[in-house]
């Protein structure tokens, strides 16, 4: 008596049949490079914009240190006058 298989051994299965597949073109390294070079430009506009911030900020901040020393010095009184007296008053008797 002949076994009978479900299936036949000489044909190759659907997992092993050639068309099924895709060719092997290298796109998935393309892709890949491509998705990379994205996230390092997009790294690149992020810290940019930082180190911008940061400098503006830093300018804010030494132009309020001006404006304070510059306020601070037209406030302060004159060291070579005396209190109370005036300069015309002074030079008249």
């Amino acid at each position: 008596m002949v076994r009978v298989l479900p299936f036949d051994i000489h044909m190759p299965g659907p997992a092993h049949h050639s068309a099924a597949r895709a060719p092997n073109t290298g796109s998935t390294f393309r892709e890949r490079l491509m998705f990379y070079a994205f996230g390092v430009a997009i790294g690149c506009v992020m810290v940019g914009m930082m180190f911008s911030i940061r400098a503006k900020v830093a300018r804010q901040e030494q132009a309020r240190r001006d404006a304070e020393a510059a306020a601070a010095q037209s406030a302060a009184p004159n060291p070579a006058a005396p209190d109370g007296s005036n300069a015309d008053s002074a030079a008249s008797p």
